[in-house]
C-alpha cells in the first residue's frame, strides 16, 4: 500500500487531502472483496501479492465515476467469472512455486527466451515476412502455467483439482519450464533441514541439563526455530486447503453455469417453437392466438427471469411449489442439511445479488423524473 501511494496515487493527486481520500478510499473496499473472495471463489488472496490492492482499486474507480450499488455487482460478476477460467488454477500454481520452491514465476519477464520459438533460416523468414515477435521469458512462463503444468499435473494425479496438485508438487518436487520434473524438492529439504537442526539443539539441551550447563541460548534457539517452521507449515495448509475448498467451489459454478445454459436453451426453443405451433391454429380464431402468445410472453419472463431471480433472492423462503418447480429446472437442490440451495442460473444470480442492478435502475429512473 505504501509503495502505491508513494508511485501512483502521490503522482496522481500531488494535493495531499486528495491522496489521503483516494487512499481511504481504496482501502474502504478491501473488506467487502475479501468477502466477496471468500463467498464467491472459496478463498482470499495473500495480501502480499496485490490482488486485494488492485481489485479494491478497481471498485474504487468504478465508484468513484458512478457510485451506486453496481459497483458491487460487476465486481461479484468478476469474481465469477474467474472461478471458471484458468485465473485461479494460475494463482494457485504461481504461489505453489513461491512458498515450496522459493521461485518466482513471472509472466511479464520481457527478457528474450533462451530457446526462440523457431531458430534458422524458417524463424528469420517468418519474422521478417509476418512480424513474428520475438519469444520472452514471460510467455514461456504462461504457456508453463496455463498448459504444461497442468497438464503433467491432471496426468499424474488423474483428477483436475488443485489440492491434489498442490499434494503431488508437495511429494514431489519441481517441475522445470518444459513440463518435465526436475528431481528436485526444495520444500523437502527445507523441512529435513528445519527438523535437522531441531533435533541438535534439543540433543543440545538435553546434554547440557544433564551436565548443570546453562541452556538458555539453545532453549531460545529451538523456540525460534520452531516459529519459521510454523509459519512455513501455515503457509503450505493455506495452500493445500484453500486449493481444495476453491476446487470444490469452481465445479458446483461450472455446474452452474451448465445448467444454465441448458435451460436458456429451452427457454430458446419455447420462443421458437411456439409460435410456429401458434400458426397451426385457425386464423378466423384470433383470440386464441393473441391467448397463446401472452402466455407464451408471460411463461418466459417467469420461467427465464421471474423464477431464477426469485430463488437467488430467498430460496429457503420460497412457497413450497416455487421450490418444487425450481427442483425440476435444476434452479434448486437439497444442501447438507436438507435445506433448499439454489443451483444453475439461480446460484449464479444469488452471488451477484442482482437486486442490486434493479435499486440502480430505480434510482436513475427516479433521478431521470426528477
Amino acid at each position: 500500500m505504501t509503495l502505491f501511494q508513494l508511485h501512483v496515487v502521490d503522482r496522481l493527486y500531488p494535493a495531499r487531502e486528495d491522496a489521503a481520500r483516494a487512499i481511504a478510499g481504496i482501502a474502504s473496499f478491501l473488506p467487502a472483496v475479501t468477502s466477496d473472495y471468500a463467498t464467491i471463489l472459496g478463498f482470499v488472496p495473500r495480501f502480499e501479492s496485490a490482488v486485494l490492492l488492485y481489485d479494491a482499486r478497481v471498485s474504487w474507480l468504478r465508484a468513484d465515476v458512478e457510485d451506486g450499488p453496481g459497483t458491487d455487482f460487476w465486481r461479484r460478476v468478476d469474481f465469477m467469472q474467474r472461478g471458471v477460467q484458468p485465473w485461479r488454477q494460475k494463482y494457485f500454481l504461481k504461489h505453489a512455486y513461491s512458498v515450496l520452491f522459493h521461485r518466482d514465476l513471472d509472466e511479464d519477464d520481457p527478457a528474450p527466451a533462451d530457446r526462440p520459438t523457431a531458430s534458422g533460416w524458417r524463424g528469420r523468414l517468418a519474422r521478417a515476412l509476418v512480424g513474428w515477435p520475438e519469444r520472452t521469458k514471460g510467455d514461456e512462463v504462461a504457456d508453463f502455467l496455463g498448459t504444461r503444468l497442468p497438464r503433467l499435473l491432471e496426468g499424474a494425479t488423474g483428477s483436475r483439482d488443485i489440492g491434489s496438485w498442490m499434494d503431488w508438487l508437495i511429494a514431489n518436487g519441481e517441475v522445470d519450464l518444459d513440463g518435465r520434473p526436475t528431481g528436485q524438492n526444495p520444500y523437502a529439504e527445507e523441512v529435513a533441514s528445519y527438523r535437522t537442526r531441531l533435533d541438535h539443539y534439543r540433543a543440545a539441551v538435553r546434554d547440557g541439563r544433564a551436565a548443570g550447563k546453562n541452556v538458555r541460548a539453545e532453549e531460545q534457539r529451538i523456540r525460534d526455530i520452531e516459529r519459521e517452521f510454523a509459519s512455513l507449515e501455515r503457509q503450505v495448509s493455506w495452500l493445500r486447503e484453500d486449493a481444495a475448498r476453491s476446487s470444490r467451489i469452481a465445479v458446483e459454478c461450472r455446474t452452474d453455469y451448465r445448467r444454465a445454459l441448458w435451460a436458456a436453451g429451452l427457454l430458446l426453443g419455447a420462443c421458437l417453437g411456439v409460435p410456429l405451433l401458434a400458426r397451426l391454429i385457425p386464423a378466423s380464431a384470433t383470440g386464441v392466438r393473441r391467448a397463446a402468445r401472452a402466455t407464451l410472453a408471460v411463461s418466459c419472463l417467469v420461467m427465464g427471469l421471474g423464477l431464477p431471480v426469485a430463488i437467488a433472492l430467498g430460496a429457503g423462503g420460497a412457497p413450497g411449489w416455487v421450490q418444487s418447480l425450481g427442483g425440476r429446472l435444476g434452479l434448486t437442490e437439497s444442501g447438507p442439511g436438507g435445506e433448499t440451495v439454489p443451483r444453475g442460473a439461480a446460484a449464479q444470480l444469488a452471488k451477484s445479488r442482482p437486486w442490486a442492478l434493479f435499486t440502480r435502475a430505480r434510482r436513475s429512473a427516479t433521478a431521470g423524473a426528477r
